[in-house]
């Protein structure tokens, strides 16, 4: 029956038509399932909403000494300088700010900066 050619080329025809109406069919199921799933959402919908807030995080106040401060400025201005790469007397650091860091370890944020960036970390 699918022989030469000619059968190749119908049998393929006749694959691709069963990919696509089983996919169809999955198509179909899931939006069936969702307007099933969407109306008894509504019905449930007489419950009491919770808000969920995350617990206070207790940090220790930053007592800040104006000794450290020219230290951190140094150590800042030979970070910036190492990685642009650049001489220390072609830029300055005008300010320093602190800021509230987040509940994560700020490695594990950086570690996730450099692999959205791309880079390309050699150990």
């Amino acid at each position: 029956m699918f022989e030469g050619i000619g059968g190749a080329i119908l049998l393929s025809l006749l694959d691709l038509v069963v990919v696509f109406l089983v996919l169809g069919g999955l198509a179909v199921v899931l939006v069936v399932l969702k307007k099933i799933i969407g109306a008894k959402e509504e019905k449930g919908s007489g419950a009491k909403e919770m808000k969920v807030t995350p617990p206070p995080i207790n940090r220790p106040p930053v007592i800040e000494k104006e000794e450290d401060k020219g230290e951190l400025l140094a150590v800042i201005t030979a970070a910036v300088a190492s990685h642009e790469e650049k001489p220390v007397g072609k830029f300055k650091v005008v300010s320093l700010k602190r800021y509230e860091s987040s509940a994560l370890n700020p490695w594990i944020v950086s570690g996730r900066q450099e692999l959205m960036l791309g880079k390309n970390i050699k150990y």
